[in-house]
């Protein structure tokens, strides 16, 4: 299981996604991942209910639950990739 996740993932900036599911421990991500500009996915399923999302995380990724359509994931994709 991840317990954090470093700062320094912003610099990972052909990562378009990443899956954190089942890490109750995690605590926030990172700040950095609002300078990701590849980063468009992000999937928490059965993680920490009371992760600490990056600062404006919210106004560009939008709450996903897709297990009303038979899969198991909660995840977050960015505004712009909806399009």
């Amino acid at each position: 299981c991840v317990k954090s996740l470093p700062e320094s993932i912003g610099n990972c900036q052909q990562l378009w996604g990443i899956n954190l599911i089942g890490n109750k421990d995690l605590k926030s991500l990172p700040q950095s991942f609002m300078d990701m500009s590849s980063l468009s996915f992000v999937n928490i399923k059965d993680s920490n209910p009371n992760i600490k999302l990056p600062q404006g995380f919210e106004s560009s990724f939008e709450e996903v639950d897709a297990s009303e359509k038979g899969l198991q994931m909660i995840a977050f994709l960015k505004f712009a990739s909806l399009v």
